[in-house]
């Protein structure tokens, strides 16, 4: 997992993980799918749009501790419905 691998990078220091590989997403995430994309895999049934929040939380999570995007936010569970 990217945030993992980045966490070890900082552990170990700079050198072991360049500071842009822990940005970086597998090809197949559903968070740099486009809206047509996601929306064509969720009337599919391929996915569903739990399972895309879920993604887009999990990158907030990820990545919003280096550039502080998102300032405030509902809680996880309210953003995904339950």
């Amino acid at each position: 997992m990217a945030g993992g691998a980045a966490a070890l990078g900082a552990a170990a220091g700079p050198s072991a993980v360049p500071a842009q590989a822990s940005l970086s997403p597998p090809s197949d995430d559903l968070c740099f799918k486009s809206a047509r994309e996601l929306a064509s895999l969720i009337k599919s049934r391929k996915v569903s749009a739990r399972e895309v929040m879920t993604a887009h939380l999990d990158q907030i999570r990820r990545v919003n501790p280096k550039v502080n995007a998102i300032v405030a936010k509902l809680e996880d569970d309210t953003c995904r419905g339950a």
